[in-house]
């Protein structure tokens, strides 16, 4: 396995990215103290509304993973009555999205942070580097645990198709038993999750590439973009659903009995396994 293999390979029905724990069975609470990643704001496809809108958002964040907060900052990518919108915005959950005035294109490079400052209080801010604008919030809330960190894609209903979406110096920070670690995505001072975003019927919307040799970056590809392929294989009882990240065609398959078997020269690394496992 390689050193930046994800601990755990989950589903979500409104995730698609990375989530870091400091053991993901039995997260240790009050750990993670600062979160932070730059990503360029994707180009929504038209073709995702059919004609009726339909949304997504990129964000960092903490919590949210194995706790019911989540503070997190990003920038949302709709299209609404045929039209691409495009805004930033922070949330500290299950309180309401709050917008920032920040004027926010496709194309735009944004760094953001979410940091715990002490004392209930958490600072999230966002840069949009190309424009050279920035917004800082200080928000008081005494119900966040920081049992995680997490860098991701969302969809809610109808997801628009953002193409692809890569993070980059994707990093964390978290206070252990041993000391304070800050660290990439696959620090071994924590494990990481790998979060794929299907539908209620299990069929792939977007998948997360496998990361970089340093931890601290990886793509998010919308399944419609002809960068991720669903495998679906059955032994005539069971099934399972298998993202497969890269180009593949028919001839790369074949079949044995009820199960289909890829046979390709494209790197394992490429092919992400779905498990029965949802995320919350």
């Amino acid at each position: 396995m390689s050193k930046n293999a994800a601990t755990a390979n989950t589903t979500s029905v409104n995730w698609s990215g990375y989530a870091v724990e400091t053991n993901i069975a039995s997260p240790q609470a009050n750990a993670f103290t600062d979160v932070q990643a730059t990503w360029i704001v994707p180009s929504l496809s038209p073709s995702a509304s059919s004609n009726q809108n339909a949304y997504s958002s990129t964000w960092i964040g903490l919590d949210g993973d194995s706790s019911k907060t989540v503070e997190q900052i990003g920038i949302e990518q709709d299209y609404i009555k045929g039209v691409a919108v495009y805004y930033a915005w922070y949330e500290m959950y299950p309180k309401s999205v709050v917008k920032l005035d920040l004027v926010i294109q496709a194309g735009d490079t944004i760094s953001a942070e979410v940091k715990y400052l002490g004392n209930n209080t958490y600072q999230l801010s966002l840069e949009d580097v190309t424009s050279g604008h920035s917004s800082t919030i200080q928000v008081q809330s005494s119900k966040p645990i920081r049992s995680s960190a997490e860098w991701i894609e969302e969809g809610t209903g109808r997801v628009a198709d953002f193409n692809t979406v890569t993070f980059t110096n994707a990093h964390a920070t978290a206070i252990l038993p041993t000391g304070t670690i800050t660290g990439s995505i696959s620090d071994s001072a924590w494990q990481t999750e790998e979060i794929t975003l299907v539908s209620k019927s299990g069929g792939v919307i977007a998948a997360p590439t496998p990361l970089s040799n340093d931890g601290s970056s990886f793509s998010i590809n919308f399944a419609n973009s002809n960068q991720v392929a669903t495998l679906t294989a059955s032994d005539g009882s069971h099934s399972a659903n298998v993202a497969l990240l890269g180009q593949f065609i028919a001839s790369s398959f074949v079949t044995h009995g009820h199960a289909a078997t890829p046979v390709s020269d494209q790197p394992a690394t490429q092919q992400q396994p779905l498990l029965a496992q949802s995320h919350v």
